[in-house]
């Protein structure tokens, strides 16, 4: 398990609702095929609120239910209970035929939960991301080390030790 796995399983059970042991069963334990599902999961719905708001302009109920349903279901697999709650109260609500004010409220919690979400993910990305750059300059140092070590005792003259980098 690396450093950045590590930092994946503990932010992600620092979030209410996250199920880590679950949605790694999805990924077969791979916690890197597991952040790239969040951050597919991320790009779709973490800026819905003025689309949700203009479908509820616009009477699109049907539209809606479809989403909150997409969004418990693929939650639920992903091992995210809490947004998942969220939506079951979404689609409840939308179901119901509730007040716009009540529709407000519930996708309001429910998108925050998701942009809560997926502001972790994005700063695991980055660390992920920062910590492979630097994995990949470590690996050219000590190639280069490596060299420098092999040229010296195959007694190389400097030409041809300049050649070879």
């Amino acid at each position: 398990v690396t450093q950045v796995d590590s930092e994946l399983h503990d932010a992600l059970s620092l979030l209410p609702g996250v199920d880590v042991g679950s949605a790694l069963k999805l990924v077969s334990g791979s916690e890197a095929k597991l952040l790239d599902l969040l951050a597919r999961f991320c790009k779709k719905h973490a800026r819905r609120s003025d689309w949700f708001s203009e479908q509820l302009q616009n009477h699109q109920v049907d539209t809606l239910l479809l989403w909150a349903h997409s969004v418990k279901g693929l939650s639920r697999s992903l091992g995210l209970q809490g947004i998942a709650d969220r939506a079951v109260t979404l689609e409840s609500s939308l179901k119901n035929q509730a007040s716009i004010e009540q529709l407000v409220k519930d996708s309001g919690l429910l998108l925050e939960d998701i942009k809560t979400l997926c502001s972790t993910v994005t700063k695991l990305q980055e660390h992920s991301q920062s910590s492979q750059t630097n994995q990949v300059e470590m690996t050219q140092e000590s190639t280069r080390a490596f060299i420098e070590q092999l040229i010296s005792k195959l007694k190389c003259s400097d030409a041809k030790a300049v050649s070879l980098f």
